[in-house]
Formats: C-alpha cells, sequence, structure tokens
C-alpha cells in the first residue's frame, strides 16, 4: 500500500481552498470520475507529488500521518537484474538484524 488511495484524494478535496483544484478533486473521488481516478493510479503519483499537485490542499501533519500508511520493513531486497545476469539467476541482499536499542 504505497500509493495514494481514493481516501487520500477525498481527504486533499476537504483540504483544497482552490475552487479548481477542490473540483478536479471532486471528479476523482466521484463515480463519474472513476476514469480520471483510474489515470491518477495509472501515473503512480506519491503522496508527496499529489501535495506539489495540488498546492492548495494543505493538510495538517495529524492527517498526513493518518491518512499515509507506515512503511513496511523489507526483509530482503533482490539485488540483481535478469538483464545483468539472466532470468537463471537471482542475487538476494539480506542483512542480519542484530542490534539493540540504546533503551534496552
Amino acid at each position: 500500500g504505497g500509493w495514494p488511495k481514493r481516501r487520500f484524494y477525498e481527504m486533499l478535496q476537504l483540504c483544497a481552498t482552490d475552487p479548481k483544484e477542490r473540483e478536479e478533486l471532486a471528479l476523482i473521488c466521484s463515480r463519474e470520475g472513476k476514469e480520471t481516478y483510474q489515470a491518477c493510479i495509472g501515473e503512480s503519483f506519491t503522496y508527496a507529488e499529489l501535495l506539489e499537485k495540488y498546492p492548495s490542499a494543505v493538510p495538517s501533519i495529524g492527517h498526513l500521518i493518518d491518512y499515509i500508511p507506515d512503511i513496511q520493513p523489507r526483509l530482503y531486497s533482490i539485488a540483481s537484474s535478469p538483464r545483468m545476469r539472466g532470468e537463471d539467476e537471482l542475487h538476494l541482499c539480506i542483512i542480519r538484524n542484530d542490534w539493540q536499542a540504546s533503551s534496552g
């Protein structure tokens, strides 16, 4: 869930002060604007890009914390590309998490 969902667009609509931006966001959130919403999904806008796209929508820090999901830990990463290594080889990058916080 790293891409903005419809509820984020709805929150931006509520925060937007510019009538044109509010109208565009209302369309995106409506049934009639399904294609427009799908186009936004297709563009893979990030949360930051949407905040730049709709500058009059200035949500509070609390709203951002509520509407943007936490980043989930990644236990491993694929560290190779089939373009470089071929389809028969895969490299993983795995780090052993072996530390303690100063608080114990």
